[in-house]
């Protein structure tokens, strides 16, 4: 597992592309994302109206505010990193202060390709909300004098938890049955197993990695000789053109 800071997908590969036999792919109802927004619209509203409503409060304290969201920027993603490790999946991994725009996130997790159900994924997602914002609020019921403190930290995390809610949604939204991967999710359309070729151009484009998978019995197994399919030599055709 890797920690990188300020460095994003395209820091690691010029490009990444997948494709697979014996499935198709599985698209989820929900597409826009208008949950996201409306989300992060209504926390940049929520916190400083909170935080005004209690001035006197955190008046003292307001130097405190950036050591938090920094934690809880980290705490948040190591809760995802921590999901993978219980349900036995490993974190390639994590990137801190990957984006500053607030339609990409400043921080992700990025495990190993694996299969995930429905249900696994949707943990993986609200993992990080349960332990930072769920807990701390039922705590801050029977603890009243930090109790403005632990709203303030589920506040902040459910702020920050925007793409995760979304990406929830947008999980739950898929057709029943499918397999989710990472970043896209199949239907197998036969009895066959799913077979998955992942397609890297590297950093420098000096080279193209290509990596088979097969999934068979509600198991994801690596290959270890890819075969080079038509779909693979189109990719490969196509990323030698950027090179």
């Amino acid at each position: 597992m890797k920690i990188t800071f300020f460095k994003n997908e395209n820091h690691f590969s010029a490009r990444t592309s997948y494709c697979w036999e014996n499935a198709e792919l599985a698209e989820p109802k929900i597409k826009s994302n208008i949950i996201r927004i409306l989300l992060i619209i209504i926390g940049l509203i929520t916190l400083p109206i909170y935080i005004w409503f209690f001035r006197n409060e955190f008046s003292n304290y307001i130097w405190l505010f950036i050591p938090i969201i920094i934690a809880l920027i980290v705490l948040h993603e190591l809760c995802h990193a921590l999901f993978c490790v219980i349900t036995k999946r490993k974190v390639e991994r994590i990137c801190f202060l990957s984006s500053f725009r607030l339609n990409e996130p400043t921080a992700y997790v990025m495990p190993e390709l694996s299969s995930w159900s429905k249900i696994e994924r949707v943990l993986f997602y609200l993992f990080p909300i349960v332990i930072l914002s769920v807990i701390p609020i039922i705590i801050a019921i029977f603890l009243p004098i930090v109790r403005l403190w632990l709203i303030l930290v589920a506040l902040i995390n459910l702020t920050s938890s925007a793409f995760d809610i979304d990406d929830t949604f947008k999980t739950i939204s898929l057709p029943k049955g499918c397999v989710i991967f990472e970043g896209f999710s199949l239907f197998s359309n036969n009895n066959q197993p799913i077979v998955i070729h992942k397609l890297i151009l590297t950093k420098e484009k000096t080279e193209i990695l290509h990596e088979q998978f097969v999934y068979e019995n509600k198991k994801l197994s690596k290959s270890e000789t890819p075969i080079e399919t038509k779909n693979v030599k189109q990719i490969k055709k196509e990323m030698l053109q950027q090179i």
